[in-house]
């Protein structure tokens, strides 16, 4: 006669063999926990966020015509932190690190196109955070058109005279063409983002 007693036999939890979905389901969530943490979560573009250009998209016209026809063209390195809107030595709310008139045509061109070809490969991602580093006024006439940029958050603001007139996503593509443009003209730049 077979021996009916049974000893207790250990779950798979206990041997350590989780199921697979599992182990994914919780690399996701960490994934996205640190995220959050970082204050910069990858998320596509729209949700509510105003004035923000949908993937593929040009550099806004109000912001294309001034860079391409500007009297004066300055690049700026910006501090990125709190705003600090009562201070005079910022950008927008940004501490300005240094600034670098960019009078040259090809320069000048450089950077625009940088830019654009960075707006035209964004697939609709941006961050939730605005860390900007860079950023740039287009003087032409009586008008002011200042670009301040977030290449780690993917995105961008337009002002016009001062105040907020659009936004756009990017890539981080265009930022070694900025940050070598402020280098030439030995302008410190910012450290980087955290790793």
């Amino acid at each position: 006669m077979a021996n009916l007693r049974s000893t207790p036999s250990r779950s798979n939890v206990e041997r350590g063999a989780m199921p697979a979905a599992f182990h994914r389901l919780m690399a996701a969530f960490t994934l996205v926990s640190l995220s959050c943490a970082a204050g910069c979560t990858g998320q596509k573009a729209g949700g509510g966020r105003t004035g923000v250009r949908p993937a593929g998209d040009a550099l806004p016209a109000v912001a294309a015509d001034a860079l391409e026809n500007a009297d004066r063209f300055e690049l700026y390195s910006l501090k990125p932190g709190p705003l600090r809107k009562d201070a005079d030595d910022t950008f927008h709310g940004y501490q300005v690190l240094g600034k670098t008139p960019v009078e040259d045509a090809a320069a000048r061109q450089r950077l625009i196109d940088a830019l654009k070809r960075g707006i035209a490969e964004n697939d609709g991602l941006a961050a939730g955070c605005f860390n900007p580093r860079h950023g740039v006024r287009a003087v032409r006439g009586a008008k002011t058109v200042d670009v301040v940029i977030c290449f780690e958050c993917f995105s961008g603001k337009i002002f016009v005279d001062g105040r907020h007139a659009a936004g756009f996503l990017t890539t981080a593509s265009p930022q070694p063409a900025f940050d070598r443009a402020l280098r030439d003209a030995a302008v410190p730049l910012a450290d980087g983002p955290p790793d």
